[in-house]
């Protein structure tokens, strides 16, 4: 069976271990119709792509009437799907819940980092050395026993997320109006409004897609209610919060940011989040990176199997309802 391959050589070392890179080699005929012009013909019926990919475009699919299915080994397919390729009725499938693994992961790191006040004290002891070396007093942190932590938005990162959180006695909220509440409660979480679990969560978390009804979510009047004391964590996109009310709430004091992605990455030179003392950054660390890639390159196989075994799809995308996805 030929398999088209949409990405540069480059990516198949990143995404197939050595064994599965192998066994594809191994198991399928592969054609790549990658090139830096654009996407070359071919008589497949499947194209494989992940980073790197380019959209299958109207010229591109007038080429290659054979194409039935897009195996993306990577999470959000938006940039890919093109008119002409839902007009053909082409299935795709994504490893978009695989992605949501690691960050799931890390978000859930961050929570714990963050109620566990580490920034305050790690930012005490490098700025003043032995001085700021100080025992915690008992009340220096709120600790995870019966603590709120608020999630913003409702995908895979979140179902992730509140399938590890239960493993805590911390009380957990989802605000998300499309997301049907008894699905929330069956996660062993509670569903609630935006601006009430902006208001009284320790911890609010972003995991919203970035479209343009969620661009500033928090906006400064969101911003400005954060209860003292409150942990922001965004590990979804940067502009789900408006950073220059950010700024100015965090040179206040009372809160502590933790940012996996910013509006502009990297942020200006000149940018305050990088010396605010409670304004923790990573350069969008949280999704799959290092061995989590591998995933990727075991979920190709198996769809590929799956579709050559007409079974269901394990990551199949609905496309009437894309655009309302992370």
């Amino acid at each position: 069976m030929q398999v088209a391959i949409n990405y540069n050589k480059e990516n198949s070392r990143l995404i197939f271990s050595p064994k599965s890179l192998g066994d594809f080699i191994r198991s399928y005929n592969l054609i790549s119709i990658f090139s830096n012009e654009g996407l070359l013909p071919t008589v497949a019926e499947v194209v494989l792509s992940t980073w790197s990919a380019k959209p299958l475009d109207q010229k591109f699919l007038d080429e290659s009437p054979s194409i039935k299915l897009l195996i993306h080994a990577a999470g959000s397919v938006h940039h890919l799907v093109t008119p002409a390729l839902v007009e053909r009725g082409i299935r795709v499938t994504s490893a978009a819940h695989l992605n949501a693994i690691p960050t799931a992961e890390f978000a859930l790191a961050l929570i714990l980092t963050a109620l566990r006040n580490t920034l305050a004290f790690t930012s005490r002891i490098n700025a003043g050395g032995h001085k700021g070396w100080k025992k915690p007093k008992k009340n220096d942190f709120l600790g995870y026993y019966g603590t709120r932590v608020g999630l913003l938005g409702f995908g895979n990162v979140t179902l992730h997320l509140l399938k590890l959180l239960q493993h805590f006695d911390i009380e957990c909220y989802v605000a998300d109006p499309f997301v049907d509440p008894v699905v929330i409660r069956n996660l062993g979480a509670t569903p609630a409004c935006l601006d009430w679990v902006i208001e009284h969560c320790d911890v609010v978390s972003l995991h919203h897609a970035s479209r343009q009804n969620t661009r500033h979510l928090l906006n400064r009047e969101r911003i400005s209610r954060l209860k003292p004391g409150a942990q922001l964590i965004n590990t979804a996109r940067g502009a789900l919060i408006d950073e220059t009310a950010l700024v100015d709430r965090l040179k206040q004091g009372d809160i502590h940011a933790y940012l996996d992605v910013t509006e502009k990455e990297p942020p200006p030179e000149d940018h305050p989040f990088y010396t605010l003392p409670n304004c923790q950054l990573t350069p969008h660390i949280a999704g799959s990176l290092g061995r989590e890639v591998h995933r990727f390159g075991e979920f190709a196989l198996r769809e590929l199997d799956n579709w050559i075994h007409q079974r269901p799809l394990e990551g199949e995308v609905d496309l009437a309802t894309l655009s309302n996805r992370g």
